[in-house]
């Protein structure tokens, strides 16, 4: 479902479940040219319980880690939109639905 209503879903409920941007908002920004703030707020998303966020969380900050030390060792920047989509290939192997979500951003 769009993060906009996701998050409608996880009000109230003091962080115990959480709205997750499947496709997060920091990529959005650095690889949207115009209207990131309104592809973050429809990008897809799911609910989850705070300890599967904070684990699918790390995950990420991990892999991105990793990413940016590659992509600043050969002298870059940023990252491709492929190796962006690689690297949530690597992290949400276990949910496929998942990428499916957020492949068509890659494209």
């Amino acid at each position: 479902m769009p993060y906009s209503r996701a998050s409608i879903f996880t009000r109230g409920w003091l962080r115990d479940f959480q709205a997750h941007h499947i496709y997060e908002v920091r990529w959005i920004k650095r690889l949207t040219e115009k209207g990131a703030d309104e592809v973050a707020k429809d990008a897809p998303a799911v609910i989850l319980t705070k300890a599967e966020h904070d684990i699918i969380t790390t995950k990420l900050r991990k892999a991105e880690a990793t990413l940016m030390d590659a992509v600043k060792k050969r002298g870059d920047a940023m990252p491709s939109k492929a190796e962006v989509w690689q690297m949530y290939q690597g992290v949400y192997a276990n949910y496929p639905n998942w990428l499916k979500a957020i492949e068509h951003y890659f494209k």
